[in-house]
């Protein structure tokens, strides 16, 4: 392409020239040519441009003057109008011209249009004038010739006098376009006979620049430079942009370069393959002028027997431009027996709009290292689920264990409650009461969080009531900020809807792990429960918020301090995750600390929640 462009930049320089001097030749040509001086003699139609000039033939265009005194003696003289036509046949304009009538008898002048005559009186004598008249516009004071005057001027000529005509360019005679012609009159008188065959058309032409074979000549060589020089300027721009597709290839290449230790461009044609960077241990190998087949079976021959079949498929050349017709690059894996694991990727290069890559680019690639990160991340993955796994088997064993007297315990403490009439007994036995609810709440949140990190963990929706939901947790929560000494508070929007479906029991613990949390995150003050949002047609979109309160301390500081509120919120943050929700917090420096979500439920009932009350909180 390169040699192309210089040739073609040669020959743009040579026409280039050409046309210079075809132009100077060509304005040196028409210089010489408008200079000329043509001169026509008579009436010779065999010019390109020649002038008719005769008497005219109608019966009014000759009179007589009778008895005139020519000289003293009175004469019968005859006028006649004499016409005169110049002809342009050519194909060029005549810029200038005049016309010289010689005189070959006596005879007198006494008119002219369009334009001025120059008389030459008494030609060779010492008589002799010459005097160039308008003769349709003049004084009479002003005439230096000899006249005639009978209120008519007549100029006498004799033989070897003559008249010179001289165009007049207001009347259009002048210049005279190509393929035109002109007509101009002249009046003489005489007594006999006038003969006026003698006369000289002189002339030049004015041919314009864009006139003339010269100038075709040059016109030729211009346009040919032009499109030569357009095509070198494209040519040179595709080059350019060719140059800079490379220079970005090659940079690309470059840097495929530090991650390949070998890499080559194929042609699928030819099976020819060029090394583009071969610092690796396969360029080594490879044997000089080795093409693409021969080289790919090389690594087939090295392949460990498992991956022969595969990689044997992988690097068939005859198959490989249609599995790549859709794809950008393939990749196989295999392991050497020389160099244990490697990898073979083949790019697909100059792919024209749907048609199969004809060039591709193959690269080789060490894996080793990346092999046993892998397998050392494999490891730890099993090994991390196989912990997860014990430690799952072992909370459900002690879940198992530890439930069972539990809910025993606090049957007991019930009816101890509801039987003893002593009221130090029966708020021992609602404290046990409260304390082994809790215990179970957290033996069973342990369950749960051990079946999350296992993913054994699974949603179970039901239709359930929100009013009976908030009313359970606001009671138990109640209870529990007694127990604390520390203030509970309800604020619950009355239009919610009543009736819900969704995992009501996980969303249950969620928030009363949030209120419990928040409340063992503060030694004194208040945990505030909101629940608020709207219905949407069948959805209703819940806001839930528990804010803990305690003036002068960092409550968010000291509940990520504490390993029990951290457990507590890592089950309920995994139990909203699985139901397509997350937590927030807001911390205040005015010592309060927010945790709230957001969550969707369908709606199974309408109709509003109302307002809540429970006792000790304020709704």
């Amino acid at each position: 392409m390169v040699d192309g462009r210089m040739d073609l930049k040669k020959v743009c320089w040579l026409l280039l020239a050409a046309a210079a001097v075809s132009l100077v030749v060509h304005l040196v040509t028409l210089d010489a040519f408008n200079k000329r001086e043509y001169h026509v003699y008579g009436n010779d139609d065999t010019s390109a441009s020649y002038m008719d000039l005769d008497a005219r033939k109608d019966t009014t265009s000759t009179w007589k003057k009778r008895d005139y005194d020519l000289y003293g003696k009175t004469v019968d003289i005859t006028g006649a109008t004499i016409d005169g036509e110049l002809h342009n046949t050519s194909s060029d304009t005549i810029g200038d011209w005049t016309l010289r009538i010689n005189i070959k008898g006596d005879c007198l002048i006494n008119q002219s249009w369009n334009g001025e005559v120059e008389i030459h009186q008494n030609v060779g004598t010492a008589k002799e004038v010459v005097q160039r008249l308008n003769l349709q516009n003049y004084e009479l004071d002003d005439v230096k010739l000899e006249y005639l005057y009978d209120g008519d001027m007549l100029i006498p000529l004799k033989a070897g006098d003559y008249v010179i005509y001289y165009p007049n360019e207001k009347f259009k005679e002048v210049p005279l376009a190509a393929n035109d012609s002109v007509k101009i009159g002249v009046i003489f008188y005489y007594l006999d006979s006038i003969d006026l065959s003698d006369y000289t058309l002189t002339f030049k032409y004015d041919r314009a620049i864009t006139q003339g074979p010269t100038f075709l000549v040059f016109a030729v060589l211009a346009v040919m430079c032009f499109i030569f020089a357009l095509t070198y300027f494209a040519s040179d721009i595709a080059y350019k942009r060719a140059q800079n597709e490379m220079e970005l290839r090659k940079s690309g290449l470059s840097w495929l370069s530090d991650m390949y230790e070998a890499i080559y461009l194929v042609d699928l044609s030819s099976g020819d393959m060029t090394p583009i960077s071969a610092k690796g241990r396969d360029e080594h190998s490879r044997p000089w002028r080795a093409g693409a087949r021969e080289f790919l079976g090389r690594i087939i021959e090295d392949a460990d027997s498992a991956y022969a079949d595969v990689i044997s498929e992988f690097a068939d050349l005859d198959t490989l431009a249609a599995r790549m017709a859709e794809r950008d690059s393939i990749v196989c894996e295999f392991i050497s027996k020389t160099y244990g694991w490697s990898s073979m990727r083949f790019f697909a290069m100059d792919r024209v709009g749907g048609q199969l890559p004809k060039t591709i680019i193959c690269t080789v690639q060490d894996i080793n290292e990346e092999k046993s990160e892998l397998d050392r991340i494999e490891e730890q993955v099993n090994r991390a689920e196989t912990e997860a796994k014990a430690r799952y088997a072992f909370m459900v064993d002690v879940s198992q264990e530890v439930r069972e007297p539990l809910a025993s315990m606090v049957e007991t403490g019930k009816r101890i409650a509801a039987e003893s009439g002593e009221e130090g007994v029966r708020e021992l036995a609602q404290g046990l009461c409260s304390e082994g609810e809790d215990l179970l709440a957290f033996v069973g949140g342990m369950l749960d969080y051990s079946k999350l990190e296992t993913g054994g963990m699974s949603l179970l929706p039901v239709d359930y009531s929100l009013k009976d939901l908030i009313e359970g947790i606001a009671e138990r929560a109640r209870t529990m900020a007694a127990e604390r000494g520390i203030s509970f508070q309800m604020d619950v929007e009355t239009e919610l809807p009543r009736g819900l479906h969704g995992d009501a029991k996980r969303l249950e613990e969620v928030m009363y792990a949030v209120v419990a949390s928040q409340a063992d995150a503060i030694e004194e003050g208040s945990v505030k429960l909101s629940v608020f949002g709207k219905g949407m047609g069948d959805k209703a979109h819940l806001l839930v918020s528990v804010r803990a309160v305690e003036s002068g301390a960092s409550v968010q500081a000291r509940a990520h301090a504490d390993e029990h509120v951290r457990v507590r919120m890592s089950l309920a943050a995994g139990l909203l995750g699985l139901m397509g929700s997350e937590f927030k917090e807001v911390q205040s420096d005015d010592g309060w600390h927010e945790c709230y979500f957001e969550i969707e439920q369908d709606v199974v009932d309408a109709a509003p929640v109302g307002e809540i009350l429970v006792e000790g909180a304020r709704s």
